[in-house]
């Protein structure tokens, strides 16, 4: 890349660095927060987590297909980042600082505050990269600048909790002085960044021509037309598949550290080793879909990321740097199905938009994201409710069988759902011949139009 090219990346990739202070701390600070410190069970948790994650299934389609609407305002992505950044620092603040009254109501109220300023920000930002970004490899290295700050953001947010617990220098209420930490730095960070942006990048917005008369202009017309795109479908049953896994995986690792692995005082620091270790593995991942192709790449990192996650079984508890090098390891997996997949995906709307001359950048990643946060309440929620069920808690002594029931979810059943969701894309029909002529073979090629400023 030029160095034109690299800063611009760098000022559209930045704002994930706040975004990820906030969204690391809801999918496992939170959970050991409400549930070990505030007294809400798992199986309450676990219910409203997923319902909150489910009300996405209206949202993200709407404000896909809204944010994609050649329109003065709704098709501005400066109106959708700057309207969801206040709903998300309403979210934020309420959700992280809970005052005296609180309960299964009050989680259940602000995740949905903050779910939907998230995807008011989130949708049209990735929409907006697939306007800087037009070829198969410079997509993926947009992408990877996206992950690098995304991980960069979670970096830092792992180290707040480190300087935190060595300040306080106990153990009670850890969780509530970590989520207070780093819901104040989100606050702080999140406006600036998107001052950042708004300056930094040209003005833009959706590049769709707008005309009622179209029958493929309709939300639902538009919505039935994404989901007949047969590698679309196949992409997004591996993102559900591998979204279950990940699910399970993020609500479950601070709790296997603290009862399994014997390390809740250290538990911030593994996560930052992990974080340390994604945020090389961008480049990794980068480069690896540029030589081998992005689908090919994923098949690589989900049985990498399964071979990565056995170590946890075999590392003794207590044992700090046994699991350091397990999270090292899996640290550099980490970052590769998020790169690879919203690469993918730019690469289907550059063909879905010269095929049929409409600009659906945000369907498609609302879409994508809808299978995201479906399949990451599924996990969720199986995982926590199973666990419930089988007898683990967080208070007393644990079963032989709790205990086990938490290796599980951490070892074997997110591996699992991992390796089958890449196992759906490695016979993926698009690569670089592909989008360079900007259509699958046997397509007509419509002219796609220009992005318009403003």
């Amino acid at each position: 890349m030029d160095r034109a090219t690299t800063i611009r990346n760098i000022a559209y990739g930045q704002l994930m660095l706040p975004l990820s202070l906030a969204a690391l701390p809801v999918g496992i600070y939170l959970v050991p927060m409400y549930a070990i410190e505030l007294g809400v069970t798992l199986t309450q948790l676990g219910l409203v987590m997923m319902i909150a994650r489910i009300f996405d299934v209206l949202t993200d389609p709407l404000i896909g297909y809204l944010s994609d609407k050649e329109h003065p305002i709704l098709g501005s992505y400066y109106f959708w980042l700057g309207a969801g950044t206040v709903v998300m620092l309403s979210g934020i603040y309420f959700l992280f600082l809970p005052g005296e009254i609180w309960g299964t109501s009050y989680v259940f109220l602000w995740l949905i505050v903050f779910y939907l300023g998230w995807t008011m920000i989130f949708i049209p930002y990735l929409s907006w990269g697939t306007r800087i970004a037009d070829s198969y490899a410079s997509r993926s290295s947009l992408a990877g600048m996206r992950e690098f700050f995304n991980f960069l953001g979670m970096l830092i947010t792992a180290s707040i909790p480190v300087v935190v617990t060595y300040l306080a220098n106990d153990d009670a209420n850890q969780n509530s002085r970590n989520v207070a930490a780093l819901g104040t730095s989100a606050m702080i960070t999140l406006p600036l960044s998107i001052l950042v942006l708004f300056f930094a990048m040209p003005r833009a917005s959706a590049a769709g021509v707008d005309n009622p008369s179209d029958p493929q202009q309709g939300f639902m017309a538009r919505m039935s037309v994404i989901l007949t795109d047969a590698p679309f479908r196949k992409l997004l049953t591996a993102v559900l598949i591998i979204g279950i896994g990940s699910g399970m995986w993020n609500s479950t690792i601070i709790l296997f550290l603290t009862y399994w692995a014997k390390l809740k005082t250290q538990a911030p620091t593994l996560i930052f080793i992990y974080l340390l270790f994604a945020c090389v593995g961008t480049c990794v991942w980068v480069r690896l879909s540029k030589s081998i192709s992005k689908h090919g790449a994923m098949v690589v990192a989900g049985f990498g990321t399964a071979l990565g996650a056995t170590g946890l079984y075999f590392a003794e508890p207590g044992q700090f740097w046994e699991y350091a090098a397990v999270y090292g390891f899996m640290g550099v997996m980490a970052p590769s199905i998020q790169i690879l997949v919203t690469s993918i995906i730019a690469d289907l709307v550059e063909i879905d938009a010269r095929n049929t001359g409409i600009e659906r950048a945000g369907l498609f990643f609302s879409f994508w994201s809808l299978f995201k946060k479906a399949a990451d309440a599924i996990g969720i929620g199986v995982a926590l409710n199973t666990l419930a069920w089988l007898g683990f808690r967080t208070e007393g002594v644990n079963s032989e069988t709790g205990l086990q029931a938490l290796m599980a979810f951490v070892v074997i059943a997110p591996q699992l759902m991992i390796v089958l969701g890449v196992l759906v894309v490695r016979n993926f029909p698009i690569n670089a011949s592909v989008t360079e002529l900007a259509a699958i073979p046997g397509d007509d090629l419509v002219p796609r139009s220009d992005a318009k400023t403003g």
